[in-house]
């Protein structure tokens, strides 16, 4: 999204006067239009949605900015194919530009492509992201909580607490939890799995991500081996398990989240 060092295909910078610009391959090569100076200040946080097709002449860019439904860039017929290939096989943030004041955050960061039947465009709205916290003991109750009297208040802290929390080291052991109820109705364009991790032992130990519909369980990849330190993890299950169909707002709202021992 910011400039990285090294060749690109595509990017989206911010210039040194706070505006927001596309380049292809080098910060030499600008495309499309370039929003007003000062789009972007100090110590503000934003949200983008970014489209973009590479092709060597009908290629296009489109950005919006905090949600709002009228594109701040919106160019099209472009040469925006920096390389042989008309594609892209990585995605980076960065500041290698040298224009940002301090070092940038981000968070909440998606990536799609046009392939498949959903997940395949800019989501068309305003999105929102709810966070839902654990309320209630969920089907699998099978850690040891530590602090607090039970586990779904031990994985309910925010920010997570070094102190209250949840352990176990044997394989295959699960704990799941149930989440307040945010009246979900439309669609969700994605649903999010995220735990705090980390090992307090020799390890190594691997865990994975787990959600629950309807009394089936679906779970993550088998994570990295875990370190020392608390490392926020997620997991993005693209279909609901109970279903094998894209989520509803209802199924979604239901959902168990938890961890199973690697």
């Amino acid at each position: 999204m910011l400039w990285d060092t090294g060749v690109q295909q595509l990017c989206l910078a911010i210039t040194a006067n706070g505006a927001l610009q596309f380049y292809r391959g080098n910060v030499a090569n600008a495309v499309g239009a370039i929003t007003p100076n000062g789009t972007i200040q100090a110590n503000v946080w934003y949200g983008f949605a970014i489209a973009v097709t590479i092709n060597g002449s009908t290629g296009s860019v489109q950005l919006f900015i905090n949600g709002n439904g009228v594109a701040a860039i919106n160019s099209t017929g472009l040469n925006t194919q920096a390389t042989a290939n008309a594609f892209a096989t990585q995605v980076s943030l960065g500041n290698g530009n040298g224009n940002l004041p301090a070092a940038p955050k981000y968070d909440d960061f998606l990536v799609y492509d046009n392939s498949g039947t959903f997940l395949n465009a800019l989501p068309g709205y305003d999105p929102r992201i709810f966070t839902k916290l654990p309320a209630s003991a969920g089907n699998y109750t099978n850690w040891t909580p530590v602090g607090l009297a039970a586990n779904w208040q031990n994985a309910s802290q925010q920010p997570p607490s070094t102190a209250d929390y949840n352990a176990n080291n044997v394989a295959g052991t699960k704990d799941s939890y149930v989440t307040a109820s945010a009246g979900l109705a439309s669609t969700p364009f994605a649903v999010i799995v995220r735990a705090s991790l980390e090992r307090d032992d020799a390890g190594p130990h691997t865990p994975s991500l787990l959600i629950r519909s309807g009394g089936v369980d679906a779970t993550s990849a088998a994570l990295p081996a875990l370190g020392s330190s608390y490392v926020f993890y997620d997991y993005v299950p693209q279909n609901d398990p109970n279903t094998v169909l894209p989520w509803t707002g209802p199924n979604a709202d239901a959902a168990q989240l938890g961890v199973v021992e690697g």
